[in-house]
């Protein structure tokens, strides 16, 4: 008939389009204001153009209530808080399973011998939060 569809589309706007068969609209090119998966940004787009992905951190807060979500820019849910759950000392030696989040695993007392940046020599301090010491 020549008229405009008008039919509602799953973004919400009618379908511009002159009219044609049932189940056959276009993509909407309505053109909003629009955010990121994670809200942090807004760009100006298309509703055919889909969700788009900032690169910043996604910042919401996670369900632990303590931290916030530090993978870069998504959709759907940010998982489980990374500092719960299995952990090890600072050194990898010993395994903590009933850790807060909150809390930092504790030291275990063993040397830690990790590689020093020389790449040669290992460190001979026990078991320590921060960086190594330098090579002696």
């Amino acid at each position: 008939c020549g008229r405009p569809c008008g039919k509602i589309q799953p973004c919400g706007h009618p379908c511009s389009a002159p009219c044609h068969p049932p189940g056959g609209c276009p993509p909407c090119e309505v053109v909003t204001e629009r955010p990121c998966a994670c809200g942090a940004e807004t760009r100006r787009m298309a509703c055919c153009e889909g969700v788009f992905h900032c690169s910043k951190p996604c910042q919401r807060r996670l369900a632990c209530g303590n931290h916030v979500c530090e993978q870069v820019c998504h959709a759907g849910p940010c998982g489980e808080c990374p500092h719960q759950g299995v952990r090890t000392c600072p050194c990898g030696k010993a395994v903590y399973s009933e850790l807060k989040c909150t809390e930092k695993a504790p030291t275990c007392g063993a040397t830690c011998g990790k590689l020093l940046p020389c790449g040669l020599h290992t460190c001979h301090d026990r078991c320590h939060h921060g960086e190594c010491s330098s090579c002696r």
